[in-house]
């Protein structure tokens, strides 16, 4: 996940450096615009789309039997907590915890953005 929070700051960057000279350009409006959706608004709808997802996986395995998991543990667990066949769970094996968890690493990442737009445009600036 850190390969993820270096990729944004790569792309972060030149977004606040555009966002600096724009306004420095006088035509602020249509670039910023360009510039924070390319850096912010893909982590931040990711972020929400995993958190949704978590709820929903959560909300639906209330009204599901358990029943047992063959694996090393042997564990019981609800259908819907249960990850796709595609898919390695990275942190959690339930989905519920796993989505929570990559919702938080792509909040940092938007978070990693926006910090990393002000300094780009503050050395533009200066």
């Amino acid at each position: 996940m850190m390969r993820s929070l270096w990729s944004g700051c790569l792309i972060a960057l030149p977004s606040g450096a555009g966002v600096a000279m724009s306004v420095l350009g006088g035509n602020g409006a249509s670039l910023v615009g360009v510039a924070i959706s390319a850096s912010l608004l893909p982590p931040t709808v990711n972020c929400g789309l995993l958190w949704g997802l978590g709820a929903i996986k959560t909300v639906r395995s209330l009204y599901q039997n358990t029943y047992v998991v063959y694996d090393i543990y042997n564990h019981t667990v609800k259908p819907a907590l249960l990850p796709p066949d595609t898919y390695t769970p990275t942190y959690y094996p339930l989905m519920d915890k796993e989505c929570a968890v990559l919702g938080i690493v792509s909040f940092l990442l938007t978070i990693l953005n926006i910090i990393c737009i002000i300094i780009a445009a503050l050395i533009i600036l200066k």
